[in-house]
């Protein structure tokens, strides 16, 4: 093949400049989503930049955290909260790492909720349970076990009058005695390393008690329209 040939070739092939223009934008996006939050201290405020310089290890190990936790904190407090964000997030490209790193998930657990109905009898609600469910149901339902995993923290905890309000909607049978409290009840063991026992009973704490808002409740199942 002449030089003129490969020349050629070379110039077929070549991608056109917006594919690479949007290939370069698309990384972007993905990293900034992918990439973790700094400390809580940075985030909060209680902890500050800067190098300390009482001994060359000390001063090596302050340097490389600045770094580190200064793009993450650049990246939370300016990238990630910016429009660039509804690309990943609209498109389904977005993703999380957390699973694996820094800190994998080592807790079992799951919700059932206790309902309290008007004539003081009271109902076992079982939220939907990836353990129990069958294999072709588990992907359709999986979104239950990430929701609660996400409401059950103390960081989302405004999510959990929502969580108890549908547990009445979802428990609601006869107008005469609606649901008038719901208690949202936590299940969970710590799970043991590798090659030790892992624990046979869940510890069970109510975390959450909600009165149920019956006009809602009401507007919900359609009553009286």
């Amino acid at each position: 093949m002449s030089k003129a040939q490969t020349a050629q070739s070379g110039r077929l092939r070549n991608a056109p400049i917006w594919l690479k223009v949007f290939v370069a934008f698309h990384l972007v996006c993905i990293t900034m989503w992918s990439l973790p939050y700094p400390k809580k201290p940075y985030m909060n405020g209680t902890a500050k930049f800067g190098v300390d310089t009482s001994s060359a290890d000390r001063l090596a190990q302050s340097v490389s955290e600045s770094i580190t936790e200064g793009i993450l904190y650049f990246n939370w407090k300016y990238l990630k909260g910016s429009p660039l964000m509804y690309y990943p997030g609209c498109t389904g490209f977005w993703q999380y790492w957390d699973m694996f790193s820094p800190n994998p998930a080592s807790v079992d657990l799951y919700m059932e909720a206790d309902v309290l109905y008007k004539d003081g009898t009271k109902y076992r609600y079982h939220y939907p349970r990836i353990k129990n469910l069958p294999i072709l149901v588990k992907y359709v339902k999986e979104r239950y076990r990430k929701f609660f995993e996400n409401a059950n923290s103390n960081d989302n905890a405004y999510a959990r009058p929502f969580v108890a309000q549908r547990v009445a909607l979802e428990c609601y049978k006869d107008p005469a005695n609606p649901p008038v409290q719901v208690t949202l009840i936590r299940f969970f063991y710590q799970i043991a390393p590798p090659g030790q026992p892992q624990p046979e009973k869940y510890t069970e704490v109510p975390f959450y008690s909600y009165a149920v808002d019956q006009q809602k409740l009401q507007k919900d199942m359609g009553v009286g329209n």
